[in-house]
């Protein structure tokens, strides 16, 4: 009868809602450590705030002054106590459930108070909502309360978990609520906690069990649950809750006299504390007096369910009363005639899918059967069996979801544990191989300083010796030069000069002779400054010299010279000395058949290559050697203009690629 998971599950966790406030409410505050002279202050208020009895609004009112005209930074010290009395105002005033909730948010969302204490404003709306049950508001308050993780203490952390557990359940996603309660539980047992929250903990995490038919563990949290409450939490107005679960659990496991020695023994807590646990006696006698018709003991039965006067607590809940009358109908079938109220029983059947919870289905058509066996009706005990065993087979999806649900636990518990184990594996090896890899970074980055130092060494004592052999080369290539422009003179002008004198003591001379003697002086000149750049441009130039070297040598040559814009004198002059050079190269070491120029223009670049078909040489050997000014003096030229030169070489030819930028 009062053993249907659903609606019980309901009446346990407002319970634990409700104690989670009131044992606040009745306990010490005498024993909260000393703060500073603000923070003694505002307590000090709050400690007359709270000689006004519980019942009186204006209770209410003074704390939410106090919190209001408090500097934040004097709140931390009582915030626990005063917001555990805010929200204890809701259970003797529900008609100020918006007020609570208002102040309650006006201090979660007021920037000047500490995280710890917004956080804390956040969960304690989040547990009235549970009451609720609205998902959508404890999902968002629970995300505003994360927002300040990092400012929780363990027992707001274990609020947290408890909270959010609660949410996941009311989502029925049982494993996550499992690990959310179980986290709160771990974290309580860190630091050897044993408070009303852990109370809660315990409790919550039993139903998780209990949701998914696994009783035995539930009964080991709620006996941990119960041990907390009768060896450490001085208040025992939990005790019956408790008791009314662990009967609960026992009648499922079919241990009634295990259930019947905790229902006994939470009647005298709920009897002290009066109309608050009225729900509490009607669940407690309802239950017993169920186990003692399951057990055939009627007289027994009928003095419990005697005990049950729900009028006066359930008001218009009509799934208990029907309960309650069920089972006084079974107990008194023995005695007396009972046909008025089955054919009342008979007549609500119909009606209680649509208007009462499927427990109260069950335990009627159970009922029944129960009846027309002790009336010795075997025709209806059939019937009514029958019945029940459709339903019962209707249900089984439900209960076989509970089982994967229950499965889901125990694989999502192994592979949590399995990940925890290699995480730590992983950690450690990990570590070591930080350490390894530090050792050997270093012992890299070392040896990759050493190596880059000699390199940059050994580059620039290279760059010395090829400076110095291009210095050395420049001197005797000019020495060269000014011998050949002296040479030039001596045979060629200087010679035709004085036969020219000659011819003209003789008066023979002729201005063939003259011409010749002109000739050879522009030639000379040609050699040191090429005039016809300066008159004809770069273009047109180097279109003549091409001309020049194949009609003077044994080399054909091709050129496209594509329009480009200009460029200065001393970038032409330099372009002009780097293709004559290269040309000179040719002719003089290549043995080629056959050249190439090619120029034009890209964006702000001019690209120049040359190519030959000749035999190539050893790029780094002829660099080193000391004899080659020609292509020193090529990549000299090339850096003097900002260009970048490439020489690349083998034994199908040469080609060296110049790019030059525009200024």
């Amino acid at each position: 009868m009062f053993t249907y998971k659903s609606s019980f599950f309901r009446i346990v966790f407002i319970a634990f809602l409700l104690l989670f406030i009131s044992c606040k409410e009745k306990s010490n505050d005498s024993s909260l450590p000393i703060g500073n002279t603000c923070q003694m202050e505002v307590f000090s208020k709050y400690q007359q705030i709270m000689k006004l009895p519980a019942e009186d609004t204006m209770r209410f009112i003074c704390l939410q002054k106090l919190i209001k005209q408090t500097d934040p930074s004097c709140l931390d010290y009582a915030i626990d106590s005063i917001l555990n009395k805010i929200v204890y105002t809701w259970l003797s005033h529900p008609e100020r459930e918006k007020d609570i909730i208002d102040i309650l948010s006006w201090l979660g969302n007021n920037k000047a108070v500490s995280e710890k204490i917004r956080a804390k404003a956040f969960i304690n709306i989040c547990m009235l909502y549970s009451y609720k049950e609205d998902n959508p508001k404890m999902d968002s308050l629970l995300r505003l309360a994360w927002q300040f993780n990092q400012s929780f203490d363990n027992l707001t952390q274990r609020q947290y978990c408890n909270s959010y557990g609660l949410c996941k359940m009311w989502e029925d996603s049982i494993p996550e609520a499992s690990e959310s309660f179980a986290k709160g539980i771990a974290l309580g047992d860190a630091v050897k906690a044993a408070d009303q929250t852990m109370s809660n903990l315990y409790g919550n995490f039993a139903h998780t069990y209990y949701e998914i038919l696994e009783f035995d563990k539930a009964v080991v949290l709620w006996k941990k649950n119960l041990n907390l409450l009768e060896t450490t939490i001085k208040d025992k107005t939990e005790m019956p809750f408790v008791c009314v679960n662990l009967g609960s659990a026992f009648s499922y496991l079919k241990q009634p006299d295990s259930a019947k020695v905790y229902l006994e023994k939470g009647i005298p807590y709920a009897l002290k504390s009066g109309k608050t646990n009225n729900i509490l006696l009607i669940y407690l006698y309802g239950n017993l007096g169920d186990i003692f018709i399951e057990n055939g003991q009627f007289d027994s039965a009928r003095y419990y369910l005697g005990k049950c006067n729900p009028s006066d607590t359930f008001g218009s809940n009509d799934n208990e009363r029907i309960a309650i009358f069920t089972s006084n109908v079974v107990a008194n079938a023995p005695i007396k005639d009972v046909t008025k109220e089955v054919a009342q029983l008979k007549a609500i059947l119909p009606q209680i899918p649509k208007k009462y919870n499927l427990g109260i289905l069950e335990s009627t058509l159970d009922a029944l059967r129960r009846i027309a066996i002790i009336k010795k009706q075997p025709q209806d005990a059939l019937f009514y069996t029958d019945k029940l065993d459709s339903f019962r087979e209707a249900q089984s999806s439900i209960t076989n979801k509970k089982i994967v649900h229950g499965m889901e636990i125990k694989y999502e518990t192994a592979k949590k544990d399995l990940q925890l184990k290699n995480q730590q594996t992983d950690i450690e090896q990990k570590r070591n191989w930080i350490i390894w890899l530090t050792g050997i970074l270093l012992l890299g980055a070392s040896a990759s300083l050493l190596i880059s130092f000699w390199r940059n060494l050994q580059r620039r004592r290279k760059e010395a010796i090829q400076q110095q052999l291009y210095t050395s080369q420049l001197i005797a290539k000019t020495e060269e030069e000014r011998t050949r422009i002296a040479r030039d003179l001596h045979d060629g002008v200087s010679q035709e000069l004085m036969l020219l004198k000659e011819s003209i003591v003789k008066g023979n001379a002729s201005a063939n002779t003259v011409e010749a003697i002109i000739q050879d002086i522009r030639g000379i000149s040609r050699n040191l400054h090429p005039e016809m750049l300066d008159k004809i441009g770069l273009q047109k130039s180097l279109e003549y010299l091409c001309q020049q070297v194949m009609d003077n040598n044994k080399l054909f040559i091709s050129w496209e010279i594509e329009n480009f814009a200009l460029l200065g004198k001393d970038v032409e002059l330099q372009i002009f000395r780097i293709v004559q050079e290269c040309f000179n190269n040719i002719v003089k070491h290549a043995k080629a058949e056959a050249a190439k120029l090619s120029i034009n223009q890209r964006s702000n670049f001019l690209y120049l290559e040359i190519k030959d078909n000749g035999s190539g040489f050893d790029i780094e050997t002829a660099l080193n050697s000391g004899k080659s000014f020609g292509l020193h003096s090529i990549l000299a030229r090339c850096e003097a203009i900002n260009g970048k030169a490439s020489v690349k070489s083998s034994t199908g030819g040469t080609f060296i690629n110049i790019i030059i930028p525009y200024k």
